[in-house]
């Protein structure tokens, strides 16, 4: 079943999230550990993830997660981003 972010969602139900989606995706999950305790830290490891799931060929965006946004905002690019992890990463061209 996909994983999937809701607005309403706390802080831990997101990390758990996060957590449940890199469960099997080794290279991934060393760049969450524990729950971060700051926005800007939330911030940082957001950034980090998806900047490892480009460099490992996953067909993310390359969005940034900014302090400024809105909590709907940050959802909407968590959902993307688990999407395109749920979908693995895609082999390199010729």
């Amino acid at each position: 079943m996909p994983i999937r972010f809701r607005t309403q969602d706390t802080k831990a139900s997101w990390a758990r999230k996060i957590n449940e989606l890199l469960a099997t995706e080794g290279t991934l999950s060393e760049h969450f550990r524990e729950v971060p305790q700051t926005l800007f830290q939330w911030q940082t490891m957001l950034n980090e993830l998806v900047q490892a799931a480009t460099a490992a060929n996953y067909p993310v965006e390359p969005t940034l997660f900014r302090l400024g946004e809105t909590r709907q905002l940050w959802t909407r690019k968590l959902n993307k981003l688990a999407e395109a992890i749920e979908a693995g990463p895609t082999p390199p061209g010729p």
